[in-house]
């Protein structure tokens, strides 16, 4: 089912969900975790203290959702981190999925 499409409730939806632990992480953001040395305490303080969250428009919503891209610092506030993210409808609740995770300052995915 379809996903937020204005930034302010996308932003407010996927916040609400990382609280509320209606949150999916994929493997591919496991990985880039790992791989980009984060930890899941940067990409919670990254979306609480969001400094920008964009729509995401290259490939399509594995959920049926909307993607976004949220920008914010880890949280040592020493880097920046942009977590790649889909919000969805399943079974009449929200829910998120935790797609990728980067530093945007050093790459793109």
């Amino acid at each position: 089912m379809a996903g937020p499409h204005a930034k302010e409730e996308a932003l407010r939806w996927i916040q609400d969900c990382l609280r509320d632990g209606r949150y999916i992480p994929a493997v591919h953001f496991q990985e880039r975790l790992i791989e980009r040395n984060f930890i899941m305490a940067d990409v919670r303080h990254a979306i609480e203290n969001s400094e920008s969250i964009e729509p995401y428009v290259r490939g399509e919503a594995v959920n049926g959702g909307t993607a976004w891209r949220i920008v914010g610092q880890n949280v040592d506030g020493h880097r920046s981190v942009e977590v790649g993210i889909e919000a969805f409808d399943h079974k009449r609740r929200r829910r998120i999925c935790l797609c990728t995770v980067f530093d945007p300052t050093k790459e793109k995915p």
